[in-house]
């Protein structure tokens, strides 16, 4: 399997329309932080996004921009125009409709689709963590499906029809996908240089021995044995292609298991905890709470009490 399918299999993500926002110049939209990233879809005309740490870029026709930590920013038809808060103009989106919201300057026409990406354990995953927090990236700059992608999710915000909610959700996140492809075709190694550890033949059959059987007690020894490399040349080898000792990566692959458990398979902490090795849960939750900042117990609560996407698609008229 290629190295961005294994670790975007490894990530539980969604994607969701938020609003089409129709816009002549003058135009300027502004955007509070947002607990999901926030993506934006140029269809036509051109315009600017500045980030909240001045950062400027040119946004024209074809263009997909991702704000990964969903941190604020603004989008405008030049610098110096007034800004109008994204947030209020949902306010005024017509009920039991699909949201599209709007400026009439008179000027110069651009037409944007608006959304975002949820991503699971974004701070833990170690591609996700290796990612730029402004992502650019051009539906016709390379091979792959943005364009039609974007042709298709146009189609169905512009003329909603039944069951255009669900497809439109999945055409994000498979758009999501493609811009991570294009995003690692500029410069995978800078980007997530971990990933490259599966062009090794043996590191990467290392790595699927981790994540086929996370649950054995694997040591250095064990694992540089079963792929016929010397202890000391294969922990070598493996952190030069992934980026960290073999005891490391284990560590987080375990404690990544064990929250999917907790969340998609509703195992309780106890069975998680033996199910990806452990067996004390005193350093079950010593571990769990280096890397993903809670508890077991704490982190099972919290997605039990968290909202599918159409809660954050609601959430989105008061939050952005």
């Amino acid at each position: 399997m290629d190295p961005l399918s294994v670790a975007l299999r490894s990530i539980q993500m969604s994607g969701s329309l938020i609003a089409r926002a129709e816009l002549t110049a003058p135009w300027g939209l502004g955007l509070e932080s947002f607990g999901a990233a926030v993506f934006h879809v140029v269809l036509s005309g051109s315009g600017w996004l500045r980030t909240e740490e001045g950062r400027t870029i040119r946004l024209s026709a074809g263009d997909v921009a991702v704000l990964m930590r969903g941190q604020r920013h603004e989008l405008m038809s030049e610098t110096g125009v007034p800004i109008t808060s994204f947030a209020e103009l949902m306010q005024h989106c017509v009920p039991g409709r699909f949201p599209s919201i709007g400026i009439d300057g008179g000027g110069d026409h651009a037409t944007m689709l608006c959304g975002f990406f949820k991503l699971e354990r974004q701070t833990s995953h170690p591609l996700l963590r290796a990612l730029p927090d402004l992502i650019h990236v051009n539906a016709g700059s390379g091979p792959g499906m943005i364009e039609g992608l974007v042709a298709m999710a146009d189609a169905e915000s512009a003329a909603p029809l039944p069951g255009s909610g669900a497809l439109t959700d999945l055409l994000c996140g498979l758009l999501l996908v493609q811009v991570l492809r294009a995003q690692l075709a500029v410069d995978s190694r800078a980007a997530a240089p971990w990933i490259h550890g599966l062009e090794d033949a043996r590191v990467g059959a290392a790595l699927e021995l981790i994540h086929e059987s996370p649950q054995k007690h694997w040591t250095v020894a064990r694992l540089a044995s079963a792929v016929a490399m010397s202890r000391s040349n294969f922990a070598q080898r493996f952190a030069m292609c992934v980026g960290e000792s073999p005891m490391r990566y284990l560590a987080r692959c375990r404690i990544l298991r064990a929250a999917q458990l907790l969340d998609a398979e509703h195992l309780s902490v106890s069975a998680a905890m033996q199910s990806v090795g452990y067996e004390s849960e005193s350093s079950f939750t010593k571990a769990f709470h280096r890397h993903l900042g809670c508890t077991p117990a704490g982190y099972r609560g919290s997605q039990r009490r968290s909202r599918p996407s159409e809660g954050l698609r609601a959430e989105a008229v008061s939050a952005l």
